[in-house]
């Protein structure tokens, strides 16, 4: 049966079958109504004029009631999709808009076309989702110290936390996680949650530092047409990558600042590795042996020493045979190290570069 789309009305004569015969059309000058080309009541006054029209129960049917008792029923169109189809399993070979491939014929009998073509033409577009992450940093404080320097504090700290995204075709539509609980947030050193009493001064070597932040809850994703997709987020912490503070010695050379009171001054830190030969001094200018003796201190043996050739303008290797080497204890912050110290004992010369490896 054809589907129904219009009302309409005017005189008799000028009813169409190719414009009107789709709908239903009222004859206002004769009190008769036409469908697909058939009078369905004849003129007012006679004993088939019109007594009312109505929907069924259903809303499938116009019924039309007439003066004389009789009734005519028109069959409205189905909003249910129905296929003619016997075979209810038959699947889908291809997806076709957002309909899927493998879809069943029984799966789509029963929606509306509304919903059918909702499905065709605006696919489901289900979330995807980042992570929450914490993040760690220090602040008003360098990362490589002295043994014994004063540790850093909570306040030397800065701590992040974000909260993540749940997005819907690239764009951000709300948290993934929820409200970060800072009461239960810290920040623990060592690799161990359980160590939250941060310590008071840098040992040798490195010492890493993370903050756990604490969060509730994230909202309850959704699809593109607003339906929930999966479950929130439960409440739950996340770790920042690790910040390293990196306990090391100083080293002493006889640079351009160093006076006969202080031969030596303290140089640039080197962060520390316990690997032998693995730290390096850098290039470092010594005054003219004339005036202050040539000489560093290194708190690890030197296992190789550099010098610049001014000529070819390169670091080449010399080795120690020109210096004496000597052992010197020196207290940094309390606490007492061996250092190898290594004074120029050849003929006059002026100021070199050097490069020691220890």
């Amino acid at each position: 049966m054809a589907e129904l789309n219009f009302f309409f009305r005017g005189p008799y004569s000028a009813y169409s079958q190719e414009v009107h015969g789709e709908g239903i059309y009222f004859a206002t000058d004769k009190g008769i109504i036409k469908m697909g080309g058939k009078d369905y009541i004849g003129p007012l006054g006679d004993s088939t004029a019109v007594k009312s029209i109505a929907l069924n129960a259903d809303g499938s049917k116009f019924v039309i009631t007439y003066l004389d008792g009789t009734s005519n029923e028109i069959e409205m169109a189905k909003s249910e999709y129905e296929s003619a189809i016997e075979d209810k399993t038959l699947a889908m070979p291809n997806a076709v808009g957002g309909i899927a491939k493998g879809t069943k014929l029984e799966d789509l009998e029963g929606k509306t076309y509304n919903a059918i073509f909702d499905d065709l033409l605006f696919p489901t577009v289900n979330p995807t989702f980042s992570a929450p992450t914490a993040s760690l940093s220090l602040k008003s404080y360098a990362a490589t110290q002295e043994v014994g320097a004063t540790a850093p504090t909570a306040a030397n700290f800065t701590t992040g936390y974000n909260a993540g995204a749940i997005n819907l075709n690239g764009v951000k539509q709300a948290n993934r996680g929820g409200a970060l609980d800072a009461s239960k947030s810290f920040i623990y050193y060592g690799g161990s949650a359980s160590n939250t009493t941060l310590p008071t001064t840098v040992v040798e070597g490195s010492t890493s530092y993370k903050y756990r932040a604490a969060y509730a809850e994230g909202p309850q994703p959704k699809d593109n047409k607003g339906n929930d997709f999966g479950s929130p987020l439960a409440a739950g912490t996340v770790d920042s990558s690790a910040v390293n503070v990196n306990g090391t010695w100083p080293w002493f050379a006889s640079t351009s600042t160093a006076t006969a009171e202080s031969p030596v001054v303290k140089q640039s830190l080197v962060a520390w590795n316990a690997t032998a030969g693995a730290m390096s001094t850098g290039q470092f200018t010594v005054q003219p042996s004339g005036t202050l003796p040539q000489v560093f201190k290194l708190p690890r043996k030197c296992s190789t020493l550099q010098m610049l050739n001014t000529v070819s303008n390169s670091m080449e290797t010399i080795g120690t045979a020109d210096f004496n080497e000597t052992t010197e204890k020196i207290t940094i912050n309390g606490n007492e190290r061996t250092y190898y110290v290594y004074t120029y004992k050849g003929s006059t010369r002026g100021e070199v570069t050097l490069l020691a490896k220890f």
